[in-house]
Parts: C-alpha cells; sequence; structure tokens
C-alpha cells in the first residue's frame, strides 16, 4: 500500500514576498510583465506593484480603479500593461488605462478576452460573438451563433 503524507503546512509570511490581508476579493489578474497584479473586491480593483512589494517598498496598491459598478472579470492587456478590460455584473464591458480612466466599450456581454498579441478583444453579446478593431470604433467581424438545440426535443 502507498502511504500519503500530508506536506508541512507552511506559514505564508515566512516564505511569500508579501503577505496582504486582502478581504473580498474575488479575482486576480497578473500583467503580461508579471509586474502589476489587479485585486477585484466589489466594484474596485487594487493594482499592486510586484517588484514594490518584493522589496519591501510597500506593501500598498499603487493604483486604486474605482470602476462604480460590481465587477465579475478583470484582465490585462498582454502587450499594452497599463491597459485593461473589465465586464461589470450587469454585463457593461469597459476598456480603461492607468492612469487615465475608463470606458464603456459594449452593453449585454456574456464574456470577453484579449488576443494573444493584445490588438483585438473577442466577446459575446447575445447571439454574436464580436472581434473589436484595434480602434475599438467597429467590430474586425462579427460571427452569429446559432442557438443550441435542446437535448429534449
Amino acid at each position: 500500500l502507498l502511504s500519503f503524507c500530508s506536506p508541512e503546512v507552511l506559514d505564508p509570511a515566512t516564505v511569500c514576498i508579501a503577505a496582504l490581508a486582502m478581504p473580498g476579493v474575488t479575482a486576480l489578474s497578473l500583467s503580461a510583465d508579471q509586474l502589476l497584479l489587479g485585486c477585484v473586491a466589489g466594484s474596485t480593483v487594487q493594482v499592486y506593484s510586484l517588484p514594490k512589494l518584493l522589496h519591501h517598498q510597500s506593501d500598498g496598491p499603487v493604483h486604486t480603479l474605482e470602476l462604480g459598478k460590481k465587477i465579475l472579470q478583470f484582465s490585462w492587456c498582454p502587450n499594452d500593461v497599463t491597459t485593461y478590460l473589465a465586464l461589470t455584473f450587469d454585463r457593461e464591458l469597459v476598456q480603461g488605462s492607468l492612469p487615465v480612466g475608463f470606458g464603456p466599450l459594449a452593453d449585454s456581454v456574456e464574456c470577453a478576452c484579449w488576443s494573444p498579441d493584445g490588438q483585438f478583444v473577442a466577446y459575446s453579446s447575445g447571439n454574436k460573438l464580436l472581434v473589436t478593431a484595434p480602434d475599438w470604433r467597429e467590430s474586425a467581424f462579427t460571427v452569429a451563433i446559432s442557438p443550441a438545440e435542446d437535448e429534449g426535443e
């Protein structure tokens, strides 16, 4: 028989670069360059600098984003670490930039993601998949998605 022993439980304060209290955090997003960590709690994103945490220069956020609506999803642009997308619980997709601010991109959005090169955003809305053009002003293309047929019929 194989025997399994649980590993020793370690104290985060002794093995991590930082141990921060983050009550209510529902999502995390690490920037592509691994320098910024976005921590979502309600309608707020606290942005931490990992180098500042590593070098014990600061354990506080370097930016605080208040979107005014509870956030469901948050992600950094892969090629511009100051640019982000957020999807709110009322299904509004917003795009923003540090420290400038944010603006609405689309309504009635179910989910969204960046392209690997950060030049496009794909998102679903209703029965459509849309891919935005780099200037955010119009869709590069739209794909109509047929509703799934009910297996019970």
